[in-house]
């Protein structure tokens, strides 16, 4: 299938890492600073089980910064149990404009987090180390991310890891406003083929276009990998990745 060495285009959130928690106490930190109140959460500590647990179920849908506005309105006025991803996109749609200006506050309250203890910050995130492996195995100038989380904070998680890449490397939130267009733009500049590409992400929504272009696409099922979200991947011919040596 692949005739020259493939390029992995890995997306950061749910297939190198699982930073849920993370996600939540700066999606918490954004919604209080809306909502004029004062407390600033710094660990998982301040939430209880059940509130964890409903947002690991609404976490997969989110795509971008932005919509942690829908998924906390969600969480404070309906079931949380009745939401798939047809309703959850009909809320995104509704709150549109509210989803723009909290990615500002949410950016905000993840640099207020971090400047806290860069190492805290850090150890908010779960890495998926089979993922990392294969990461230092491979050719470097094969490895590629695409994003919608900020470039500075997937540089910081992957030093941790012993991994640096460059700014080449990374295309962040500041560049696209979905998967497709960092593809597009990997494809130009390393002149290579659609099919030549491996783009693997653990959000469905972001695999259905490149899939329709001709990209060849895997969901990641080793983080939030719903039964909905298997379905959907399976029904449109995409294939299902449970560990990352079996490419």
């Amino acid at each position: 299938m692949y005739k020259n060495s493939p390029i992995y285009v890995l997306d950061f959130d749910g297939v190198i890492c699982d930073s849920t928690p993370e996600c939540m106490v700066s999606a918490w930190n954004a919604w209080n600073k809306n909502h004029k109140k004062e407390y600033f959460f710094e660990d998982l500590s301040h939430f209880s089980k059940k509130q964890i647990s409903e947002f690991r179920l609404l976490r997969p849908f989110v795509k971008g910064a932005g919509e942690y506005f829908t998924l906390m309105k969600i969480l404070e006025e309906q079931n949380v149990t009745s939401i798939n991803l047809l309703k959850y996109s009909e809320e995104v749609k509704k709150n549109k404009i509210k989803n723009i200006e909290f990615k500002k506050d949410f950016y905000f309250a993840r640099k207020k987090l971090r400047n806290l203890s860069e190492k805290k910050w850090v150890e908010l995130h779960y890495i998926y180390k089979p993922v990392i492996n294969f990461m230092k195995k491979i050719d470097k100038n094969s490895l590629c991310i695409a994003t919608l989380k900020d470039r500075e904070s997937v540089s910081l998680i992957l030093k941790a890891q012993g991994l640096e890449l460059s700014d080449s490397q990374i295309i962040d939130e500041s560049m696209i406003n979905n998967k497709l267009e960092a593809l597009n733009i990997y494809v130009k500049k390393l002149k290579k083929k659609k099919n030549e590409i491996i783009f693997i992400d653990d959000n469905v929504t972001h695999l259905l276009d490149p899939f329709k272009e001709g990209f060849s696409v895997f969901l990641s099922t080793w983080c939030n990998c719903s039964e909905e979200t298997r379905h959907i991947a399976l029904k449109s011919g995409i294939k299902l990745l449970n560990n990352i040596n079996e490419l």
